[in-house]
């Protein structure tokens, strides 16, 4: 909180009032950026937020819910005199409200609200303000006619007066609308637009579909639910009927078939239509009995489609299995000591398996040379169409396998965990915490790459505040990245650079 401060001329010292630092924040600090940026307007609105209705009607417990009393006097027992603020955070609003409550026995008794309300499941995210002025005499309080003026002043609490008095002035009210929460002008090509948003859907992963759809795991890995894409509409909705949870989910790209990973060492391909099963394959074998069934070891995470659909492939623990999509397992992989990290498909349907300081190969093709770096661990790698792998590195970098030379990109503020090759092969897009790197096919030598970040301070120029980026795809020409802990998503064309 603020420390108290006497003033300049103040010969009082203690160890409570002190003197605060008057010092501006350096330019370019955390706190300088950060006041450098003026906060959104408050404007003028007639909306009017029924914050009791959405008290009432919000179901099960709260987030987060609180009163903080910031002073309470009694005035020498002649009445209350008090400041608090409540605070209440539900699964899609949350509510504030600032009170000061004045009650001068026998005389008179006064509220002064401040409410804010926000939803947050519906955009552009609007914070909206509200300000009230209630006051009245000791008879609008307790009510006329009472006998003897004798009431109980504990039940004359605040609450009571806010009820039963009237507002002294036209209640104050402002909106701010958030930035970030609605589409730029700037971007209005894209379609950047909120088309349905769902708070019952708890998911644990997503991918898109065909016919403008997406597949969701939720359920704690035991639902898949499929729904449209531009209205929210469910189309179908199945349970996993056996005990092996679900931890990853891949989309063909050429049929209407999702390949599903359980935990229990198998792979499950479905109808993306209607949910039905159409094959499965084992990539880990069961556990022996007698031994711990839940070892996260036989969890097939890494899932993986050949660009023609006509392969599957997944991984578990130190196995890769490559599979037709009919089910018949063609081809596997036991890396040397440990766990396979990504996976991925080549046009000549062999699979790149990569492990600790290398890339091997699982299919027809497995004769192909291992691709080796030494003591590196791999986060991430992508396979081009005419045969390219870049890989990226736990150590911050990016290395580029080619026929006409391999090729090294640093630079990264964190290890490189996402690595995609656009659909057309145009761009290479990786991305290591706040950095994403944009390599376009032919880059000349010498020429620089595209650097993307978000708003912010690099890292390399001292305190970094440029969000990281925790998830990033490929839509067409653009790059999709999400800033997961701001919860923001961020569109990136590469084809302007600025």
């Amino acid at each position: 909180g603020r420390v108290p401060f006497c003033g300049e001329g103040s010969k009082r010292e203690s160890n409570v009032f002190v003197k605060p630092s008057l010092k501006a924040p350096e330019l370019g600090s955390e706190l300088g950026s950060a006041l450098t940026v003026a906060p959104p307007p408050w404007l003028p609105t007639d909306e009017v937020v029924d914050a009791e209705a959405m008290l009432r009607g919000h179901k099960g417990p709260p987030l987060f819910w609180d009163i903080v009393p910031l002073f309470e006097d009694d005035l020498h027992e002649n009445g209350m005199s008090l400041m608090k603020v409540s605070v209440f955070v539900g699964e899609d609003f949350w509510f504030v409200n600032l009170r000061f409550y004045l009650r001068v026995t026998k005389v008179m008794a006064r509220v002064i609200d401040t409410r804010f309300t926000c939803r947050t499941n519906v955009l552009p995210i609007k914070i909206h303000r509200e300000r009230l002025w209630k006051e009245g005499t000791w008879e609008d309080l307790v009510g006329k006619g009472v006998k003897g003026g004798m009431v109980s002043l504990e039940q004359m609490n605040d609450r009571i007066a806010a009820k039963r008095l009237r507002n002294k002035v036209e209640p104050e009210r402002h909106v701010m609308t958030l930035p970030g929460s609605k589409a730029s002008a700037a971007n209005a090509s894209l379609d950047d637009v909120l088309l349905f948003s769902r708070s019952d859907l708890y998911c644990e992963a997503i991918s898109g579909v065909r016919e403008g759809n997406f597949a969701a795991l939720a359920g704690g890995g035991t639902k898949v639910e499929v729904f449209n894409g531009s209205t929210g509409e469910v189309k179908w909705s199945k349970e996993v009927l056996t005990m092996a949870g679900l931890v990853s989910i891949s989309v063909s790209p050429a049929d209407p078939l999702i390949a599903l990973g359980t935990e229990q060492g198998g792979v499950l391909v479905w109808n993306s239509r209607n949910g039905e099963q159409k094959s499965c394959f084992t990539v880990s074998p069961p556990v022996p009995r007698g031994q711990k069934r839940q070892n996260t070891k036989r969890w097939v995470e890494k899932l993986t489609w050949s660009p023609d659909g006509e392969f599957v492939g997944g991984a578990a623990g130190q196995i890769a299995v490559t599979a037709k999509k009919s089910g018949k397992v063609v081809a596997d992989r036991m890396t040397e000591g440990n766990s396979v990290s990504a996976i991925d498909f080549s046009n000549d349907g062999t699979m790149a398996v990569a492990s600790y300081g290398r890339v091997q190969w699982a299919g027809a093709g497995g004769g192909k040379p291992d691709l080796k770096r030494g003591a590196a661990a791999v986060l991430d790698l992508s396979v081009s169409r005419d045969g390219e792998v870049a890989v990226g590195f736990l150590d911050k970098t990016l290395r580029v396998y080619a026929p006409a030379g391999d090729k090294d990109w640093s630079g990264f503020d964190s290890g490189v965990n996402l690595v995609e090759y656009s659909a057309g092969g145009e761009y290479l897009a990786a991305a290591g915490g706040a950095v994403l790197l944009i390599v376009p096919r032919g880059l000349v030598a010498g020429e620089p790459p595209i650097i993307c970040r978000t708003p912010g301070q690099a890292e390399a120029d001292g305190i970094g505040t440029c969000g990281r980026f925790t998830a990033m795809t490929w839509a067409k020409s653009f790059v999709v990245a999400i800033e997961g802990r701001a919860g923001r998503v961020h569109i990136f064309d590469p084809k302007v650079v600025s």
